[in-house]
């Protein structure tokens, strides 16, 4: 299975890492929805969520060290 949608600490930081991870692992991301998640705009970003969104396959990347 494949994500759907991916939450990062940063989306431009997110897409280059997973740029460079494909072109040398010969790799493709195939998820294009990239959602900023981090602690300044956590509260905001909880509430935009649907019940829909909780039957996704949903991944959280860390760019900057250790998520949570």
């Amino acid at each position: 299975m494949e994500a759907e949608l991916i939450f990062c600490e940063d989306t431009r930081v997110t897409k280059k890492l997973l740029q460079l991870l494909g072109e040398k692992n010969n790799l493709e991301f195939n998820c294009k929805d990239f959602k900023s998640f981090h602690s300044h705009n956590e509260n905001q970003v909880l509430k935009t969520l649907t019940p829909e969104d909780f039957n996704k396959n949903i991944v959280y990347v860390s760019d900057a060290g250790m998520p949570c």
